[in-house]
């Protein structure tokens, strides 16, 4: 058996309790106010009275109930990912500091759940930024869909850390060991030294490999030893080579003594592992965040490995194909199918990753277009989106640096940071120098962008 992992999830009660304890030690720490009233009618009219209360609350019991249901989905998040050993390293770094996972929350979907207007719902997480509950708030799209991180104190507990051994009477002189063996965070939860994603898979000793099913390997049935046929001839062993020429060559032709077959070269291995790889990875990320609910067993595993195999890497047939910037695109592709199914909850949701009754049917099947095949389409989408917000940045940028050179030259007012690029070179030349950058970058697109703001500078 294992060791149980270091870091510990509260439990469902336990993250609620801390919900309530930290909004009930804001509510004792808001100090108190005097409001002096005089009575105007009953027997007690003329009386002035001081009533002592506390000020505005900085938590309302509504946006309480809001982080109650914010703080189940995150934890129900963060459960998910720990349930994926490759996924431990986007929680937590190299230095075993944590990385907060995000959740992707519907605007509307929450204003049902919680029967708020969109007012409402808007100074409950305002109230909950100050508070420091989320930490950071994300917008996507038309303000309806927007990712949360908040504060994992709420859900994760600290690793306990066991007490000093006392040492034995007879070894006083001997030296002093270190007292825990726990090992940090880092060391447990991240993955070779690097984030998420992991090129590389640990090795599982052989006494686990029965006990999780085998999940972690390829099943060989129905891929070949060669990844290519027309290498069969290539792949033979030299005695059978020289036994055919052999027998070409007549009664005359002397049959060479057999000898030992050569071994895989340690690339090819190595090329084949990085390929397994890839599988292993894109499956346990889709697994984790396209089929939630559902318990694979080990058969099934097994299958859907070899659905992906086949229909999202076509068998690495290609030799010359950049399988690893494939592979990022694949893992974007799985979070953009995952938010399109968060984005509409109800109405979509993940068929079973291999075909069950019609070949081709699966969701990860090459035939089915409209399965994860499709989804191409999104990724382009996707990278064209961030190619012009990232040109739309740097022309901000651009006209911010000339605006502010204009500020310089004409002796108004600047900030009292100013950057060198700015100070060290005329208007003339930084004009110059971010235009070729921008047709670096995105082309007569953000050139002619740059040129019609930059008409506007006074």
């Amino acid at each position: 058996m294992s060791s149980p992992h270091p870091l510990q999830l509260r439990p469902l009660g336990g993250c609620l309790l801390r919900w309530h304890q930290a909004v009930d030690a804001l509510w004792q720490q808001t100090p108190t106010i005097q409001v002096e009233r005089t009575i105007t009618r009953g027997v007690r009219a003329g009386v002035q009275e001081t009533i002592v209360r506390r000020g505005r609350r900085l938590v309302v019991d509504g946006c309480k109930a809001t982080g109650e249901l914010l703080l189940k989905q995150y934890r129900r998040a963060v459960e998910r990912m720990l349930a994926v050993p490759f996924l431990f390293g986007q929680l937590v770094t190299d230095t075993g500091e944590y990385t907060l996972p995000s959740i992707l929350v519907d605007a509307r979907q929450l204003m049902l759940q919680r029967s708020l207007t969109e007012r409402t719902m808007r100074n409950h997480l305002r109230q909950l930024l100050d508070i420091g509950f989320i930490v950071r708030k994300k917008w996507h799209g038309r303000k309806r869909s927007f990712e949360l991180w908040i504060n994992p104190d709420f859900i994760c507990q600290p690793p306990a850390q066991q007490p000093a051994p006392e040492a034995p009477k007879n070894a006083e002189n001997e030296p002093v060991q270190a007292a825990s063996s726990i090992p940090t965070i880092g060391a447990v939860l991240s993955t070779n030294g690097t984030k998420f994603p992991v090129t590389k898979l640990p090795e599982l000793p052989k006494d686990l490999t029965s006990e999780i099913g085998q999940r972690g390997q390829i099943p060989s049935g129905g891929i070949s030893e060669r990844p290519f046929p027309e290498t069969e001839g290539r792949n033979r062993p030299e005695s059978a080579r020289q036994a055919s020429t052999g027998a070409a060559g007549g009664r005359g032709a002397a049959v060479a003594a057999p000898q030992p077959a050569v071994d895989k070269p340690a690339a090819d291995v190595e090329k084949r592992a990085q390929q397994q790889a890839y599988v292993v990875s894109a499956w346990g990320y889709a697994k984790a965040l396209l089929y939630p609910e559902h318990r694979f067993s080990a058969e099934q595993e097994q299958r859907a490995m070899q659905a992906i195999l086949a229909g999202v890497y076509r068998h690495f047939a290609d030799a010359h194909f950049d399988y690893a910037r494939y592979h990022q695109g694949v893992l974007r592709r799985i979070e953009l199918v995952e938010k399109h199914f968060t984005r509409h909850a109800g109405r979509y949701y993940a068929p079973m990753p291999w075909a069950e009754m019609i070949r081709g049917r699966g969701y990860f099947d090459w035939e089915n277009e409209k399965g994860f095949r499709g989804t191409m389409a999104w990724l382009v989408a996707d990278q064209r989106a961030e190619h012009v917000s990232r040109v739309n940045r740097a022309v901000g940028k651009a006209v911010s640096e000339l605006k502010l050179r204009r500020k310089l030259d004409r002796g108004q007012k600047t900030p009292l940071r100013i950057p060198k690029q700015v100070q060290g070179a005329s208007y003339a030349q930084l004009y110059h120098q971010h235009k070729a950058a921008l047709d670096q970058l995105g082309g007569t697109l953000a050139t002619d962008k740059f040129d019609k703001l930059v008409a506007g500078i006074r």
